[in-house]
């Protein structure tokens, strides 16, 4: 007779086809079945085994909540089961992490777990609760943004028979902001450059030089690995599970890169974690603050980099399907064959680029 602890990532590691039963440590008479095809929740009651749902489709803080009600007063299992908003959150959480990008999991977390910070069931948060808690979320884009990840999340609780229906089902939802078209001056890169010289957070200029000539997204090279960096042929390998597409991208640096590299001393694998931690940098608004309180811009965001970036492309001379490259856009051409084909035989360019856009903001300075 297996026993352990369970928790979502003990009972993920449980190895499928095993046909035996894994009971858990802190809930007497609670555990799971691991079978070939699926993981069974079951309770055991005056000897006999009940299902309680398949992991998944509930999750663990709802099975564990049924196994206590089935024990203690033989209810029928599969019945709707309330539950702390809390502890709903965490379930999903814990069940989305396989399945979205490290970015996208830190956003549903930050949004559900600081933004939102209901201490009752799920099924006592009214409409009213919600939208008094949006209102008090200052920015369009940011209210927008929570609002939508608590609408996926009560989605997720209705299918998990937490709720009978999603209580934002009738609410008007926030307007999403329009798409923004800021695209930075020369005089106004320069600017952000020279404001960065000698900045109290060298990890937050370093990244903010790194964007300026490189072009990528915010949330890979804050969430850069030193097993990412291959120091001899200058390149940036980006795994699939940190890019937008889902596609590996690789991508060609120059010295500048390099430079900005060695401002930053990495202690773990994560190579701008703040020091003493091993998490991606995400010191994004107070040095934002003191960088505009610095140099005194029209209203500008970190992503707007990257759109100069673009706009800068055919100025120097890049082909717009290197910029796409670049930039880790769908393939030039949309061709699945071409894609396959052509999938290493652009690194010369792609470099080519890279170093005209190194060589046009640092001369800038």
């Amino acid at each position: 007779m297996q026993k352990m602890k369970l928790t979502d990532a003990t009972i993920r590691a449980l190895k499928p086809s095993t046909n035996a039963y894994v009971w858990d440590t802190s809930t007497p008479a609670f555990g799971v079945y691991v079978g070939k095809n699926r993981k069974t929740f079951v309770a055991v009651r005056s000897g006999r085994r009940h299902k309680l749902g398949v992991y998944g489709v509930i999750g663990l803080a709802e099975a564990r909540d049924r196994a206590k009600k089935h024990l203690l007063n033989g209810d029928v299992a599969n019945r709707r089961i309330s539950i702390k908003f809390t502890d709903a959150v965490d379930s999903y959480l814990s069940l989305r992490e396989p399945e979205v990008s490290p970015g996208a999991l830190r956003e549903y977390t930050r949004h559900l777990r600081r933004v939102f910070t209901f201490n009752d069931n799920v099924g006592d948060i009214t409409q009213k609760r919600i939208l008094d808690s949006l209102d008090r979320i200052s920015g369009q884009s940011e209210r927008a943004h929570a609002a939508r990840a608590l609408k996926t999340f009560f989605n997720w609780c209705v299918q998990r028979e937490y709720l009978e229906q999603n209580p934002m089902l009738t609410m008007k939802m926030p307007k999403e902001p329009d798409a923004r078209e800021r695209v930075l001056t020369d005089d106004e890169l320069k600017a952000i450059w020279d404001a960065l010289h000698r900045w109290p957070d060298p990890r937050f200029a370093a990244i903010v030089r790194i964007l300026m000539l490189n072009g990528q997204r915010a949330n890979q090279i804050a969430s850069l690995k030193l097993s990412w960096i291959n120091t001899k042929k200058m390149q940036f390998a980006f795994p699939k599970e940190i890019m937008k597409a889902g596609k590996a991208h690789t991508l060609p640096f120059g010295e500048e890169t390099v430079r900005q590299l060695g401002l930053v001393r990495a202690s773990v694998d994560l190579y701008f974690s703040p020091p003493g931690l091993n998490r991606p940098f995400s010191a994004w608004s107070k040095n934002k603050v003191a960088l505009d309180k610095k140099i005194e811009l029209p209203h500008w965001t970190i992503h707007d980099l990257r759109r100069t970036w673009s706009t800068n492309a055919p100025r120097l001379g890049i082909a717009p399907d290197i910029t796409e490259r670049v930039l880790a856009h769908s393939t030039p051409g949309g061709s699945r064959i071409a894609a396959v084909y052509n999938h290493y035989h652009y690194e010369p360019q792609m470099r080519d680029a890279i170093l005209k856009m190194e060589s046009f903001v640092t001369g800038l300075r």
